[in-house]
C-alpha cells in the first residue's frame, strides 16, 4: 500500500510494495518506498539527486548507505522504543516498558474501557495509570530530543493510530513537519532496542541492482495492466433480467420448498428433546452409510429405507420418529 495522500507520478520508476525500483543516471536502484516519499506528488531526478548525495557507496555489499541523521520509534501497546543515528552510528537511544495489557486480553486497558463495563479490579487500575505514565514518558522523551530530531532529514514511526497523538508536541517544534514525519512501510515486531536497529537498517540503504531485475519487475507492472478480465465476469457480458419477472420466477420454484420446510420446522417442534436427539443419531448413521440398514419402505409415507436404520414398532418399520408418532395415531 501506499503512504501518499496523492499518487506521485512514477513513469520512471516501479513499486515493488513496499519497496521502489527506479533508474537514476543509468544506474539501477531498490530502496523502501517511505524513503523517498511523504507527501510529495512526483519523482523528479532532482529529488532522487538530492536523496542519493546523503547516500555512501559501499562496494562490498553493493549497497548505499545512509549519511544523514534518521530516528526510528517503534510504539506499540505497552512497549516502546526509538532510536537516532547519524552517519550510520548510533546517536541516542531509549526503550520504556511498562503494564498495560492484562494476560491474554491483547489490548490495552483504555481500549478495553471504552468497550464498556470497565473493570475495576487492582490490576485494572494498575494498568490505566502505566498507561497514562507510557504516554507521557514517551511525549517527555521526544521533546527533550526536539533539537535532535529537527535536525533529521525523516522520522520513520509504527505506532497504532489512537496512539498518534503522542507526536502532536513535537511537531510543533519540528521544521517542515508535513514531509519529515513518515510511517514504516513493513512490519515490524515488538518494539526492542534490537528491532529498532533492524528496522533502521532496512529503512536506510538503497540497494544497486542489475538491470535484469528492474525489467522484470516492469514486465510484472504492464502484465498486470494489460490482464483483461474474464469475458464471463464483464458486467456488460450478464444478461439482463427485468427484476419483477425474475421476483415471480423465483416465487413459484421455491413457493412449495417454503411449504415443505415449515412443515418440516413444524414437526420437529412438536417433538421431545429426546426424539430430537434420536433423530439427530439417524442422521449421523445415514451419513456413516447406513451400519444395519435395510431396504424395503417406510410404512407410513412409503419412503424407501435404503442406507437407514429403520425404526421398528410390532411388525411395522418407519423411516423417523414422526412417522412412528403418525402411524400410531392413526391405528
Amino acid at each position: 500500500s501506499m503512504f501518499l495522500d496523492d499518487s506521485p507520478d512514477l513513469s520512471n520508476a516501479v513499486i515493488c510494495s513496499p519497496y521502489l525500483l527506479f533508474k537514476h543516471k543509468d544506474m539501477f536502484y531498490k530502496c523502501p518506498y517511505a524513503l523517498l516519499f511523504s507527501n510529495q506528488t512526483q519523482l523528479t531526478d532532482d529529488l532522487l539527486s538530492e536523496t542519493l548525495t546523503q547516500y555512501t557507496a559501499m562496494s562490498s555489499d553493493n549497497t548505499l548507505h545512509h549519511n544523514s541523521r534518521v530516528a526510528v520509534f517503534l510504539y506499540s501497546a505497552q512497549h516502546f522504543a526509538g532510536v537516532v543515528y547519524e552517519n550510520n552510528q548510533l546517536l541516542l537511544h531509549k526503550t520504556y516498558h511498562r503494564y498495560t495489557v492484562r494476560a491474554k486480553q491483547g489490548t490495552v486497558q483504555g481500549i478495553r474501557d471504552g468497550k464498556g463495563n470497565a473493570p475495576k479490579s487492582y490490576g485494572a487500575s494498575l494498568r490505566r495509570y502505566n498507561q497514562i505514565a507510557l504516554f507521557a514518558d514517551i511525549e517527555k522523551l521526544l521533546l527533550s530530543w526536539a533539537d535532535t530530531l529537527n535536525g533529521c532529514s525523516v522520522i520513520f514511526h509504527r505506532t497504532a493510530t489512537h496512539n498518534r497523538h503522542v507526536f502532536e508536541k513535537l511537531k510543533e517544534k519540528l521544521d517542515n513537519k508535513k514531509h519529515k514525519i513518515r510511517t514504516i512501510p513493513f512490519t515490524t515486531y515488538r518494539p526492542t532496542l534490537k528491532e529498532a536497529e533492524r528496522v533502521y537498517k532496512l529503512l536506510t540503504k538503497i540497494n544497486k541492482v542489475f538491470e535484469k531485475e528492474f525489467q522484470n519487475a516492469v514486465d510484472a507492472k504492464n502484465s498486470r495492466e494489460n490482464v483483461e478480465p474474464d469475458p464471463i465476469t464483464k458486467p456488460s457480458q450478464q444478461p439482463k433480467v427485468n427484476p419483477k419477472s425474475k421476483a415471480v420466477v423465483s416465487t413459484q420454484s421455491t413457493g412449495e420448498e417454503k411449504l415443505v420446510a415449515e412443515a418440516q420446522k413444524l414437526r420437529m417442534r412438536q417433538l421431545t428433546p429426546r426424539e430430537r436427539c434420536l433423530l439427530a443419531a439417524e442422521a449421523r448413521l445415514a451419513a456413516q452409510g447406513g451400519r444395519g440398514s435395510t431396504s424395503g419402505k417406510c410404512t407410513n409415507c412409503e419412503t424407501g429405507l435404503d442406507g437407514l436404520v429403520p425404526f421398528e414398532r410390532l411388525q411395522f418399520k418407519y423411516c423417523s420418529v414422526v412417522c412412528v408418532r403418525e402411524h400410531k395415531d392413526k391405528l
